[in-house]
């Protein structure tokens, strides 16, 4: 039960994210790359969540390794921006 939450909130940041983008981009006046955008992270989050559901035996080492890169990763592209 607690894992369909964890899904339902993925959900709702994958579709904040391509609003974001999509008013981003309507704002510059690119509409085809506004919706080339929305399209995009749509298909990457839908091919995310595709996998989460057809992989059935997970292992916490292996979620919580991807985890903890995703977040180091942010962190050094955020250090190297400044």
């Amino acid at each position: 039960m607690l894992l369909w939450l964890v899904r339902g909130c993925y959900v709702a940041l994958v579709l904040g994210m391509a609003g974001f983008a999509l008013n981003y981009y309507f704002e510059q006046g690119e509409y085809f790359n506004g919706i080339k955008a929305v399209l995009v992270i749509l298909a990457i989050a839908g091919a995310v969540l595709f996998t989460d559901l057809w992989e059935r035996d997970k292992q916490i080492t292996t979620i919580s390794a991807v985890y903890f890169g995703l977040l180091l990763g942010l962190l050094l592209g955020w250090l190297f921006s400044l």
